[in-house]
């Protein structure tokens, strides 16, 4: 087919506050000393460091990434500047002429050729960050008319908060105490760090096997004393939290428990706030080892509900609940870690004293320790309340 004539005024619309991140090769991971020696750079510096390297890549005829090719056709075809279907149609043209070609006879060539929003974003980011290749003035003038109204419009939206990043488990309905333990992440990506190294240390251990307290043994507890260690070694913005009640006169555990989760929600926000370590406003992501299909969902409804009222009433409405989830801890080894956190608080309130040959009781003790001692504390002062650290807290209703 022929493409028809297009009236480039109409299409010229503003994309300048959508920014593209280059693409880079990985480089080698820094150590943890380097990374802390070495000040960040500032946007501008950022800006100015990556413009020139730019115009590097254009004096050398480097064309092997869009920023490149889009910096590389505003230089050389200023019509482009003004018109970002000029910059489209000379794009497919040169970078991908036999797609280009395709399209006098299989409209479907379309779909794979580079998206008009992907080349504005690269012009909008040549042009307005680094500076180079200015459109027309009278393109401008009118590209800074409808930036202004954007920014009008979003003058009254609000950029989306931080997400913590909380998973839970629950334990004791059989036992002397009913708790609720959590693993706290303040930074959503060290999610995904640690899951790719605990892979990692998976392939390289060639333990495939899930994390449960209750299949804890002689066999497999030097491996879940190396989990430990690892996710320790590496999470330096995690903490443990947890909440307990005796269950001397609790006549219904799932009430209880409702309430437990909630406390443990509301008071360790509050003391995610207070410490300065995650200051709101704030998004809310737990995520809970399903139990009952049906129940869970009764309990993460009336938990959603609970915490949106006390965000109105102790938080000026800056902790929004973003999700409350259940889900199958298989697969899911931060999940397996909520496990073994609550499920060794467990251990260590039902028993009368720790027995050093029993497995379960020595990594309930080994785990413990380890979390009381980066707090500064002990075992003993963090579950009695004496205790309170930024890594590790425990509360009791």
């Amino acid at each position: 087919m022929t493409l028809s004539p297009i009236d480039e005024h109409e299409h010229n619309f503003d994309n300048e506050a959508a920014i593209d991140q280059p693409t880079v090769s990985s480089p080698s991971v820094p150590t943890i000393n380097s990374l802390a020696s070495r000040p960040k750079p500032s946007r501008e510096e950022r800006l100015e460091l990556e413009r020139e390297r730019l115009v590097a890549s254009l004096s050398s005829g480097n064309t092997d990434h869009l920023t490149e090719r889009i910096a590389w056709l505003l230089s050389r075809f200023p019509e482009t500047r003004d018109s970002d279907i000029t910059l489209q149609l000379r794009y497919w043209a040169i970078f991908e002429p036999e797609l280009y070609a395709e399209l006098e006879v299989d409209p479907q060539a379309m779909y794979r050729l580079t998206r008009l929003t992907s080349i504005t974003r690269a012009r909008a980011k040549i042009q307005n960050s680094f500076r180079l290749f200015q459109a027309s003035h009278e393109i401008r003038q009118r590209r800074g008319r409808l930036s202004e109204e954007a920014r009008d419009r979003n003058a009254v939206s609000t950029p989306p908060s931080p997400v913590l990043t909380v998973y839970a488990d629950e334990s004791g309905k059989t036992g002397s105490h009913l708790i609720v333990g959590s693993v706290w992440f303040l930074d959503p990506r060290d999610t995904l760090t640690l899951w790719n190294r605990i892979q990692t240390w998976r392939r390289e251990t060639k333990f495939e096997e899930e994390f449960h307290f209750s299949e804890l043994s002689n066999r497999t507890a030097p491996y879940y004393h190396a989990f430990v260690d690892l996710v320790l070694a590496g999470s330096p913005l995690i903490s443990f939290k947890s909440i307990s009640v005796s269950r001397t006169g609790v006549r219904h555990a799932d009430i209880a428990l409702e309430q437990l989760f909630f406390e443990l929600l509301k008071q360790g926000v509050a003391h995610e706030h207070d410490t300065g370590r995650a200051e709101l406003p704030r998004r809310l992501l737990m995520i809970k080892d399903r139990e009952e299909e049906g129940s869970d969902r009764i309990l993460l409804s009336r938990l959603a509900e609970r915490l949106t009222h006390a965000s109105s009433l102790h938080f000026e409405d800056r902790l929004k609940v973003r999700s409350l989830e259940s889900v199958d801890s298989r697969s899911q080894p931060l999940l397996q870690l909520a496990d073994l956190y609550t499920s060794s608080l467990n251990r260590t309130f039902a028993r009368s004293a720790s027995n050093p040959t029993n497995p379960k009781d020595v990594f309930a003790d080994f785990f413990l320790d380890r979390i009381a001692a980066l707090a500064g504390a002990t075992t003993d002062a963090v579950l009695s309340g004496e205790a309170d650290g930024d890594l590790h807290i425990h509360l009791r209703l």
